[in-house]
């Protein structure tokens, strides 16, 4: 049929791989010249035995998310990622119902492959996740050596103050030994400038009492 014809040359010039399926019998009715060369042929069958591999509709099935309640197309469009386990590759699918020239109500899937996006996606989500790792193990050791280095200013500083109280010849004395020694000192040099004084006093009255009676 000519309209099929035209809705045939419109999806063979997509280039991604596109496939047309009856909604009723799940029959596969087109497939696009990409999707050809990929799967090697034109495959017949049910589009989940011939796309798929497999043996009842697939779990990811949205026919019903495509249909009103009376059976006919409803206008919205689905787009989510699938992994086909066929083929082993990765593919952003859109998803559609329309009526088929002929009159049958298919859904049409065009078939991105994102494989190599999701490779690359993994790849850096472990290249993050490793460096997330690394940046934490970083952390842990600044951590310690920080740790560790206000143990050994912590135990320099004690070990200073021990050195400092030491008493003898080997040490510093106390801060209050050093003032009570000061404190004897002084005492004990105003006690000598004491007697030294009083020992002047009296030799003087000495002096003025042998003067005194030599002039009587």
């Amino acid at each position: 049929m000519y309209e099929s014809k035209i809705f045939e040359s419109m999806f063979d010039i997509i280039p991604f791989g596109v496939y047309v399926a009856s909604t009723q019998t799940y029959e596969v009715i087109y497939m696009n010249s990409y999707f050809r060369e990929v799967l090697g042929g034109q495959p017949e069958g049910k589009c989940y035995e011939a796309i798929y591999g497999e043996d009842t509709p697939c779990f990811h099935c949205n026919f019903k998310q495509l249909l009103t309640a009376d059976g006919k197309p409803n206008g919205k469009t689905l787009v989510y990622e699938h992994f086909n386990e066929s083929n082993d590759r990765w593919y952003q699918m859109q998803d559609k119902c329309i009526s088929w020239p002929t009159g049958e109500i298919v859904k049409y899937s065009i078939a991105v492959d994102i494989t190599d996006r999701k490779r690359y996606q993994n790849e850096l989500a472990e290249a993050h996740a490793t460096l997330a790792l690394n940046n934490k193990k970083l952390l842990n050791q600044n951590r310690l050596q920080q740790e560790l280095l206000i143990q050994q200013i912590g135990c320099h500083r004690a070990g200073n103050e021990r050195a400092a109280n030491i008493d003898g010849d080997n040490g510093p004395r106390p801060l209050h030994d050093d003032r009570h020694n000061i404190v004897h000192a002084e005492k004990d040099n105003l006690s000598s400038r004491f007697n030294r004084l009083a020992g002047q006093v009296g030799d003087r009255n000495i002096e003025i009492a042998a003067e005194e009676g030599a002039a009587e």
